[in-house]
């Protein structure tokens, strides 16, 4: 039997494979983000099923992978609703065998990686952000997470697109274009004017999240270097996602608020500094506070075995 675990977020997707009778991984594999909310399920289905292709195809043969025993444990960003689950599952069993399958959204599976199933708080801060919390009786609750139009305040889209509104009303107030110019030099898009940027903002239906989000490393280190235009957007940014783990906190007892930092952005030193600092110093108590050692993928992988 093989326990399958699957990390969709908006920027990649991760796959491990793991013998689920001595717990050896055999087989990983890297692919493109895969947010549902971006992707659809046919979209979101296909970068999925290729990436565990890669993984699966050095340890099963195609043919013997009906009777391999198959268990799936999959956390995806921008699918936490029963019926996109649904939607999702339907279009993968199209595409790849397997036994069964549990699909969450990739917040609750970044908590079960690091805390094990066990009570505490993830924050994530990558393309989108989101915070969640478990307690003693197994319920979840969340903060923040609702995309970026209507929330994913600190994360990387957030940084990007807060970073374009701020250089374009100084802009247009001041009259200096200098943070405007250095943030078309650092799209990776041809984008040189302010028509182009229109165009590229609203093209089609979707925010162009994950291209706003490759700005945050170039944002972070602006304002670590002290330029003053980007660090309040960055200590915003901070605030929004230190609020959110505060008002899970408050959901838990003293003895279970601990909390793990997710996400590509809780790597920067400079930004997760930044966050932690303003959650050591709000006015409640906290049993811990550090980097997550497991990486989500891993919670799919304890929802895998979930299934056995």
């Amino acid at each position: 039997m093989y326990l399958v675990g699957i990390d969709a977020g908006g920027s990649n997707t991760r796959v491990i494979v793991m013998e689920a009778r001595n717990r050896k991984i055999v087989g990983q594999a890297y692919g493109t983000g895969a947010n549902f909310q971006q992707l659809g399920a046919a979209g979101s289905a296909r970068v999925i099923a290729e990436t565990c292709k890669l993984a699966l195809d050095p340890v099963l043969l195609w043919k013997d992978r009906e009777n391999a025993g198959i268990k799936i444990g999959a956390g995806v960003a921008g699918c936490g609703r029963k019926e996109e689950q649904l939607a999702l599952k339907n279009e993968l069993s199209q595409l790849m065998v397997f036994d069964d399958i549990i699909i969450e959204d990739d917040g609750k599976t970044a908590l079960l990686s690091a805390w094990q199933g066990e009570p505490g708080i993830v924050l994530i801060a990558g393309t989108g952000s989101i915070a969640y919390a478990l307690d003693e009786e197994d319920n979840f609750y969340r903060s923040g997470g609702w995309g970026p139009i209507l929330g994913d305040a600190g994360s990387g889209c957030w940084l990007g697109l807060s970073s374009f509104k701020m250089a374009l009303k100084r802009a247009d107030r001041s009259g200096k274009e200098d943070k405007l110019r250095f943030l078309f030099e650092n799209l990776n898009e041809e984008i040189h004017n302010r028509d182009q940027l229109i165009s590229f903002i609203y093209q089609g239906d979707r925010l162009p999240r994950k291209e706003l989000a490759g700005l945050a490393p170039v944002i972070l280190n602006q304002a670590e270097e002290g330029d003053s235009f980007f660090l309040e957007i960055v200590e915003a940014g901070a605030k929004e996602l230190a609020a959110e783990v505060i008002a899970l906190a408050k959901k838990l007892p003293v003895e279970d608020r601990r909390i793990a930092l997710a996400g590509g952005l809780t790597n920067n030193d400079f930004y997760r500094g930044k966050i932690q600092s303003l959650i050591e110093a709000a006015a409640i108590e906290f049993k811990s506070i550090r980097k997550i050692e497991l990486e989500p993928v891993f919670g799919a992988l304890y929802l895998a075995e979930t299934l056995i």
